[in-house]
């Protein structure tokens, strides 16, 4: 088959992760009966409600979308009993399905994710993977179970994580070779050429959620660490510290890089000794800051920022 025409889709799906595999879907000609997104949530400073990114582009393009108060109403289920599903695609929706619901499909229930399963199911697999130092990350396809992330899978593809990519490229990367892998994965299903792979349990790693604690930059830390970290957040949630100028306010550092110094400044400093280059002291060794946002500002490149704000010789904490 040279596309999806005619293939009945019901997609769940919320962040820019999952319109990604939306838009791909929609490329190759699928009838999307539905979009099922998480409820729109206040943010901001004005606590403006937002809808997602998948609900705003599905509007647009005249695609039916649901807002699901509960996975179990029964007016849910019958609405899209009603549709004759071919497949259920789920795709960084934020809540699980039930069994009643995943077996629905003429098919299967499918699910994009962005690891290698079995290793970091759950919320936040880039940022973790990142954090923990791989060197390989991917994608994976699989038939959605009821356990979270549990599913065999059916197809999965390998990515190289640079020593200069963050979660944003890596999520980029990503997303993008899910949706095309989603639709191979759907022709294979249809043709009945596929096999599915069985999760190995004694695998299996979990990428739990991100907690504000962990967003904290701890100068006490090694450079490496530290340099992970700032990857890892960047460009959500941000990491973070504090600055002590004339007034004391909070910095995001949003690109950096580990050096090498000999520097007098830094002889006897202590961890969070930042000089007024904006060069910083962890544990062992030096981080430079390239790029930084203090809080309510935009970013810009630590050039900008000490041109705007000459910042004196401090301690980060």
């Amino acid at each position: 088959m040279n596309d999806l025409r005619g293939i009945r889709i019901g997609f769940f799906g919320t962040p820019d992760f999952a319109l990604e595999s939306l838009k791909v879907l929609k490329d190759n000609f699928a009838q999307i009966e539905f979009v099922a997104t998480q409820s729109p949530k206040p943010s901001g400073r004005g606590q403006k409600v937002n809808f997602s990114v998948v609900h705003r582009w599905s509007k647009k393009n005249n695609i039916n979308v649901i807002i699901p108060k509960n996975m179990k109403e029964r007016d849910f289920f019958s609405r899209i009993e009603q549709k004759k599903l071919d497949f259920i695609i789920v795709v960084a929706y934020g809540s699980l399905l039930s069994e009643k619901i995943l077996n629905l499909p003429k098919y299967m229930s499918l699910n994009v994710h962005a690891s290698l399963l079995p290793r970091w199911r759950g919320a936040a697999p880039i940022q973790r993977s990142i954090i923990n130092g791989d060197q390989i990350t991917g994608v994976s396809i699989m038939k959605v179970d009821k356990e979270l992330d549990a599913g065999p899978v059916i197809l999965k593809r390998k990515v190289r994580i640079l020593s200069n990519d963050n979660s944003g490229k890596i999520h980029n990367k990503l997303s993008n070779l899910g949706a095309h892998l989603l639709i191979d994965a759907i022709k294979k299903i249809c043709s009945g050429k596929y096999s599915f792979e069985n999760q190995d349990s004694s695998k299996v790693t979990y990428a739990k959620k991100i907690k504000k604690i962990e967003t904290k930059i701890n100068w006490e830390n090694s450079a490496d660490h530290n340099q992970k970290i700032i990857r890892a957040f960047n460009p959500w949630p941000g990491a973070w510290t504090y600055m002590n100028q004339k007034k004391r306010f909070r910095i995001k550092i949003l690109e950096s890089e580990i050096v090498e110094s000999s520097s007098s400044d830094f002889k006897n400093a202590k961890p969070g000794f930042c000089n007024d280059s904006l060069l910083v002291k962890c544990n062992d060794k030096l981080i430079q800051i390239k790029k930084i946002q203090k809080e309510g500002k935009k970013p810009m490149t630590s050039s900008e920022f000490i041109n705007g704000y000459k910042p004196a010789s401090c301690l980060l904490d």
